[in-house]
């Protein structure tokens, strides 16, 4: 379960020739190597022209109209207050920490794609910029290193995108090499299988019910346009495509004009997770509006919170620029190519209210709200192109209703629900990565 908005990272490479130079990259090109990290909130310019092309013309962001025509007894509305009492409330207490701007070097990270656990308790943590996954004890302690920058078998490119406990293999899909590699609980190289980016690049993994499942985003070459959104399908052990099971609304952050992209930051973008037993929620950053399917694909049933409608103002605008001029800069793109990028930047009216969703303990779904306005204003207040999820999650029921919120005490993203834990990352001021585990309180 990766995301920020619920950060969306995925890092794609596709083969042909290199063009580092992110202006280039925004120009139409017929072969190019694009590594493209990608961000669903506020999808950075510097991404490939491959993921610009599967975007349309279209920038209507009313939530309004969403509902219209689902039957009156799959909606369910809720009031602004969540049912807890104070004395029925969850929360979350800290329990195991790894990594940090003061870990021994083996316990720090780079870029952290993927958090998981075995059935044994063993912790999963994919670094995309070492190119390898660490394996840790349930204490923390590192028992050992699964793979190492290269081509080769069990080895890794740029783009790893997460990892996976299935069955008693552990999966590692790598999206600058088309493959997945398949390691056993010991670390041990088992195989590896490609698949097909010609039926869309995959930009987000996942698992349900013991099946690994990827958002795939169609390649349209040329100036066309793909019309419809992202679907979500699951793979076979050989990686290949199995089924479809969602199609995804269409993201509207990047929109294509006579084959010349452009970038509006905060547009209603999809957001999705999907469960152990093999239920998709859904939901488009702009309301909160939430859909949840069943294994077959069925709607069963779509949630409402009253959401709030704030303007985009110059003072988000300057955070989010901020946000990029330090990215980019941490990258070593020259000040000048940088700050002409930033200046085709443009924005929507309206900020999102959501930035992640994910299925938690005792079959509830935990809705990430956006980061609020006001720390957008304080300039003292950092904001990450990372992450701009708040620290408030909504908890609901496994009927839809909204039960209260719960916060994190540290910007927190999770990728993985096990029990009552989470497993994810979090970032300090300087974006040093931290995996942690989090227990959820109920009692």
């Amino acid at each position: 379960m990766l995301t920020n908005y619920r950060t969306l990272t995925v890092s794609l490479a596709l083969t042909g020739s290199v063009n580092a130079d992110p202006v280039r990259l925004l120009q139409p090109a017929s072969s190019s190597r694009l590594r493209i990290d990608m961000r669903i909130t506020t999808l950075p310019p510097v991404l490939c022209l491959s993921v610009l092309m599967g975007c349309t013309d279209s920038a209507d962001s009313a939530a309004s109209n969403r509902l219209d025509g689902i039957a009156p007894d799959k909606l369910v509305a809720n009031a602004p207050q969540g049912a807890w009492t104070a004395e029925e409330a969850w929360t979350v207490e800290p329990v195991l920490s790894l990594g940090g701007l003061d870990a021994d070097p083996e316990y720090q990270f780079g870029e952290v794609s993927g958090v998981d656990v075995d059935g044994a308790g063993n912790i999963y943590v994919a670094d995309r910029r070492a190119q390898h996954v660490r394996v840790f004890n349930p204490s923390g302690e590192l028992l050992r290193v699964i793979g190492q920058p290269g081509e080769g078998p069990g080895e890794f490119g740029v783009s790893i995108g997460g990892v996976f406990s299935i069955g008693n293999e552990i999966v590692v899909p790598d999206v600058s090499s088309r493959r997945v590699s398949y390691f056993d609980l010991e670390g041990a190289f088992l195989r590896s299988e490609r698949f097909d980016v010609e039926r869309g690049i995959p930009i987000r993994w996942d698992v349900a019910a013991g099946r690994l499942v990827a958002q795939r985003r169609l390649i349209v070459p040329g100036d066309q346009t793909a019309s419809t959104g992202d679907v979500v399908v699951t793979l076979a052990p050989d990686a290949q495509q199995v089924d479809t099971i969602l199609q995804l609304p269409l993201g509207q952050s990047v929109q294509v004009t006579g084959g010349l992209p452009k970038i509006v930051q905060f547009m209603p973008e999809p957001v999705w997770d999907a469960a152990p037993d093999g239920r998709v929620a859904v939901a488009m950053t702009d309301a909160f509006e939430l859909e949840v399917h069943s294994p077959a694909g069925e709607l069963e049933w779509v949630a409402s919170i009253p959401s709030p409608d704030v303007p985009v103002r110059d003072s988000h605008r300057r955070a989010v620029e901020q946000s990029f001029r330090e990215m980019y800069r941490t990258q070593g793109i020259p000040p000048n190519v940088s700050e002409e990028v930033i200046a085709r930047m443009e924005f929507a009216d309206r900020l999102p209210v959501v930035a992640d969703i994910m299925f938690g303990p005792r079959d509830t779904l935990w809705v990430r709200e956006f980061t609020p306005p006001d720390e957008f204003a304080d300039d003292r207040v950092r904001v990450s192109v990372q992450d701009m999820g708040a620290l408030n999650w909504r908890v609901l029921d496994s009927t839809g209703r909204y039960l209260g919120d719960v916060s994190f005490p540290v910007d927190f993203r999770p990728t993985r629900v096990i029990g009552d834990r989470f497993y994810g990352v979090s970032r300090d001021e300087l974006d040093v990565p931290t995996v942690q585990v989090f227990r959820v309180v109920t009692e």
